[in-house]
């Protein structure tokens, strides 16, 4: 009996159970559950297990019991690979901030030592009015005498 994608029922329960069999040895030989089947036009099952990759049937690949840890090591190097690349550019960064932050310290230390320098300039400053004021002071007293004994010699004369 022909169905309405142009397989007879024979077609389809035997393509089924290929299916069935590409699907638990995949499950079996991987560990991972198949979370999608495809078949391509030439009649290969591919099944997309839950870490994304795709698997093509082919009969060495279930022969070998290590062919398959064969494909999950080179996933493991790969990724143990992105995750040490990884972490050599998280260390850049750190190394980046830590220099940066040493930076910072110095200048904080650098402006610190500025400040007190200034309040030393600025007391010292403050000493130096307060003496010109006290000079200006006396002066002006001292030239306050001599006019007045000034006028007072000249009234006597």
């Amino acid at each position: 009996m022909q169905s309405c994608n142009g397989m007879d029922d024979e077609s389809q329960s035997q393509l089924a159970r290929r299916i069935e069999k590409v699907v638990k040895a995949v499950e079996n030989t991987t560990g991972k559950q198949v979370r999608e089947v495809k078949i391509t036009k030439r009649g290969d099952v591919i099944t997309i297990i839950d870490d994304e990759r795709w698997m093509h049937e082919n009969p060495w690949l279930f022969e070998e019991p290590n062919s398959v840890a064969g494909f999950n090591d080179l996933n493991k190097l790969q990724e143990s690979q992105a995750l040490q690349d990884a972490q050599k550019e998280i260390g850049k960064h750190i190394q980046r901030a830590h220099d940066m932050q040493k930076q910072a310290e110095k200048a904080e230390k650098e402006n610190a030592t500025l400040r007190e320098a200034d309040k030393a300039t600025q007391s010292k400053m403050e000493i130096l009015q307060n003496d010109n004021k006290n000079l200006r002071g006396m002066l002006s007293k001292k030239e306050e005498k001599i006019m007045k004994s000034g006028k007072h010699n000249a009234g006597k004369s």
